[in-house]
């Protein structure tokens, strides 16, 4: 399977296809880097199946381009930049054996942590204080290990599921990086007016060093909100779904076109805010990007 360099005329190969993005071979340099193109599929319970969000991907694309470049050197990653392989819509990436675990962390008692605490007293298994209150700064971000469907959809993992993954030391290694990864990203969104309530961490390994890669800070692995965290100024996953889903307190129901409307409005907004730039200046042009649908990975082998 192929797609097409735009800019030099030639193809590339396809190594493994997954939700939101298709992973190629670089070709320029096909034993150290690998593309990341983003598609524009958008998954959620309630979205009708097979029905794409134009340019979402771009987005995407963009969103995670502004996270890597913010982190610069100070942190391990796989960016190297982007590419002209459909521009606009490619990270490159050092070459990585993917983790099939992510790391979820928790800053904020918002959302689904909040449900949990009210019910058990625990965020992901960590133990809380009584008398705590909604959207209040957790001391220690929880940190939770989940793995992604299909669709993108995260699993809790328990301990003998995890146990059958990864090795104990890179746990413990991914669960350090996430812990400093968001501290940095949380000054850094708040220094934009945005609350980083919690957010997905995706990594790689290329010998014995570990990788941030994928997209971080994307919406879908995010929970965020403008300034204070007033029910109606959320983005992220749970503003996804509620739209989607058409639920939520002060939901009415709404067209295809009207939710369309509102998750890209959400991702630019993410984007301009973080870049202080507006989204039209970013590499590309609107477009259409599917993808591949069929499954496929050979990525992985050398």
């Amino acid at each position: 399977m192929l797609v097409r360099d735009e800019v030099r005329g030639t193809t590339v190969e396809l190594l493994e296809t997954g939700y939101a993005r298709e992973i190629y071979e670089d070709p320029d340099d096909p034993d150290e880097s690998v593309l990341l193109v983003a598609n524009d599929r958008f998954e959620l319970p309630g979205w009708p199946s097979n029905t794409p969000i134009a340019d979402l991907g771009r987005l995407r694309t963009a969103i995670s381009a502004l996270v890597y470049r913010h982190l610069g050197g100070r942190f391990a990653t796989g960016f190297l930049g982007t590419s002209t392989v459909i521009p606009g819509r490619t990270l490159k990436l050092k070459w990585f054996e993917s983790v099939p675990v992510s790391i979820e962390v928790i800053g904020y008692l918002s959302g689904v942590a909040w449900d949990s605490y009210r019910q058990s007293g625990e965020v992901a298994g960590m133990e809380l204080p009584s008398g705590l209150e909604r959207d209040q700064v957790l001391d220690t971000p929880a940190l939770l290990p989940v793995r992604s469907n299909v669709v993108g959809e995260a699993k809790i993992l328990k301990p003998r599921e995890l146990a059958s993954l990864v090795n104990t030391q890179t746990i413990q290694r991914m669960k350090i990086s996430s812990m400093l990864l968001y501290g940095d990203l949380k000054d850094w969104y708040l220094a934009r007016g945005l609350v980083l309530a919690s957010t997905r961490f995706d990594f790689g390994v290329t010998g014995e060093q570990l990788l941030l890669v994928g997209y971080p800070g994307i919406l879908e692995g995010s929970e965020l909100a403008r300034g204070e965290l007033a029910d109606d100024d959320w983005l992220g996953r749970g503003a996804l779904q509620e739209w989607v889903g058409n639920t939520g307190p002060a939901q009415k129901r709404a067209s295809l076109e009207e939710i369309t409307t509102q998750v890209l409005a959400a991702h630019v907004d993410l984007y301009e805010r973080l870049s202080e730039s507006e989204f039209s200046d970013w590499e590309g042009e609107p477009s259409l990007f599917e993808g591949q649908r069929s499954p496929r990975k050979i990525f992985g082998r050398r």
